[in-house]
């Protein structure tokens, strides 16, 4: 910058101004690759949320498709399949603390019993062993079955247990429904009492693993 007659004048340096504009056009490229990025970002949560709901829809019209082709069991023949069910863990329950004594001294321990006559450890450790046995024995003789879709008293009568979509139920899905689900169904008055105010007879635990007892042809 100089003065000349009075006039400032300014001079700059036109590797300044180019430096500048270059820093300018950074920018503004920054800008739009940031633009871009996020305009990709948008179109791919987009498409994401379009497949989700669209595997939602179909699912659902799989569903439907299915309940058509429902053909529930009744309330009275689920019941006898279950009581069927509960035989043979409860003649292992009885019988096997009977012919293994000895399984009592077992349980004992974990329940602060020591040195006391075996009538005392058998009186205290019994109701555990048999409830632990029973539990034990039900879950080995339903949950593999239930992969295929029958328990020794789901084909005594003549009933099948499927998954709605379709299919068997995986092991997993039949694990968690004979434990957290089967508890959750029997420990709440709604799940005693749902498959008489449903037209599939559902119970809780039918529903929470999306699973429909069905007359097999």
């Amino acid at each position: 910058m100089s003065k000349e007659n009075d006039d400032w004048k300014f001079s700059l340096d036109e590797e300044k101004v180019e430096e500048v504009k270059k820093e300018a056009k950074g920018d503004s490229a920054l800008k739009r690759a940031r633009k871009r990025s996020s305009e990709k970002l948008e179109l791919e949560k987009s498409d994401n949320t379009k497949f989700r709901e669209g595997r939602r829809k179909s699912s659902k019209k799989v569903e439907e498709d299915r309940a058509i082709k429902y053909r529930p069991s009744s309330i009275e023949n689920r019941t006898q399949a279950l009581l069927i069910d509960l035989i043979l863990p409860a003649v292992g329950a009885y019988f096997i603390p009977q012919q293994v004594p000895e399984i009592h001294s077992l349980v004992a321990p974990y329940l602060g019993i020591e040195s006391v006559d075996s009538s005392f450890i058998y009186q205290e450790a019994s109701v555990i062993v048999k409830a632990a046995l029973f539990i034990l024995i039900y879950l080995i003789t339903t949950i593999p079955f239930l992969t295929r879709g029958k328990t020794l008293g789901l084909k005594i009568k003549t009933l099948t247990l499927n998954h709605i979509q379709g299919g068997t139920l995986t092991i997993t899905q039949a694990f968690l429904r004979q434990t957290i689900g089967l508890i959750i169904n029997v420990g709440s008055v709604v799940g005693v009492f749902l498959p008489f105010f449903n037209k599939h007879k559902r119970t809780l635990h039918d529903l929470m693993f999306k699973s429909i007892c069905e007359i097999d042809d």
